[in-house]
């Protein structure tokens, strides 16, 4: 159970034993990300404080993912919020990430680009052809003209979605020729990480207008894909914000 491996994550927090939180993540963080370095971070992130009490505010699942948000009460009486993303594995339930905590710096599950491009692919296919967008709001339109966000110093990915052009380009580009785009809003992939045979893909979606149908606000979407005979397959829809 999710709760039961939440907890024993809350006791090595609170007794500071990092070596028993880093072997409760999954096992491609395991293998790719240095000990020493996670250790270090975390203890950048307590800053001499202790842990004295977490107090669990909202627990989520989604299909393969969990999500937990708490409160940490520091022995210097200071609160700071975690939010705990987890991974429901062969082996069981895994964490995935500790946001706020972990630096952009252990990045992980993200070294295989050939399937990062195949998955990015797969999640246009989701959002646009399986009309999986509309999750955020049944209004939302989807238009004829995609505009995807090309992140400087990458080369423009193949992407093909019938009845649909797509348009990678620089963020500064987009917010340059809102007018000229014919779009309503512009997509940008934010996390796509490669647990095994597991892979969550993360998209935030920001409006073009003020006034988007369905979009009044930066929206986002989890997708889960999962890889048999070695093929990449939609599996679950993960938590949206």
């Amino acid at each position: 159970m999710l709760l039961n491996e939440v907890i024993k994550m809350q006791h090595a927090l609170k007794n500071s034993n990092d070596t028993l939180l880093f072997n409760i993540f999954n096992p491609t963080f395991i293998r790719e990300v240095n000990i020493q370095k996670f250790k270090s971070a975390l203890n950048k992130w307590r800053n001499g404080r202790k842990v004295k009490r977490i107090k669990i505010q909202r627990f989520m699942i989604f299909g393969r993912g969990g999500h937990v948000t708490s409160w940490i009460t520091f022995d210097s009486k200071e609160k700071v919020f975690l939010y705990q993303s987890w991974i429901n594995t062969s082996a069981g339930w895994k964490l995935m990430w500790l946001t706020k905590v972990l630096p952009h710096n252990l990045s992980y599950g993200t070294r295989d680009e050939k399937q990062i491009q195949k998955l990015k692919q797969l999640t246009l296919q989701e959002l646009i052809v399986n009309r999986n967008i509309t999750r955020i709001n049944r209004d939302l339109p989807i238009p004829e003209t995609l505009v995807v966000v090309l992140p400087k110093g990458t080369k423009k990915s193949i992407f093909r979605i019938p009845g649909h052009v797509i348009k990678q380009l620089p963020r500064e580009e987009i917010k340059a020729n809102v007018l000229k785009l014919h779009a309503y809003y512009y997509l940008e992939f934010a996390t796509i990480r490669i647990l095994d045979d597991i892979a969550t893909s993360y998209i935030d979606i920001y409006p073009l207008y003020a006034n988007v149908p369905g979009l009044n606000r930066v929206r986002g979407l989890q997708l889960f894909f999962i890889r048999k005979n070695n093929q990449w397959e939609f599996d679950h829809q993960g938590t949206k914000w």
